[in-house]
């Protein structure tokens, strides 16, 4: 469960919802979002929605509290 950046998840949004591990550095999940951190479930892979899930309710525990970044070009700013 804790992979590396999950591009796959990041589609054509503007935003990115980033959850990065607390016990393994330079891992983390991100998933598409609007610039206020809404992520739209239904556009998610069952897999990456399983990923979201999980790193929403092990904040604190597995991985630090989300943080909401700007995408230029489709690669993070």
């Amino acid at each position: 469960m804790n992979s590396a950046v999950d591009r796959s998840t990041t589609s054509r949004s503007s935003h990115q919802l980033y959850f990065a591990s607390l016990f393994h550095p330079g891992r983390a999940l991100c998933f598409p979002c609007d610039r206020s951190g809404e992520v739209q479930l239904d556009g998610l892979s069952e897999r990456a929605r399983n990923n979201y899930f999980l790193a929403r309710t092990t904040v604190g525990r597995d991985y630090g509290h989300p943080i909401v970044i700007a995408l230029e070009n489709g690669s993070p700013h």
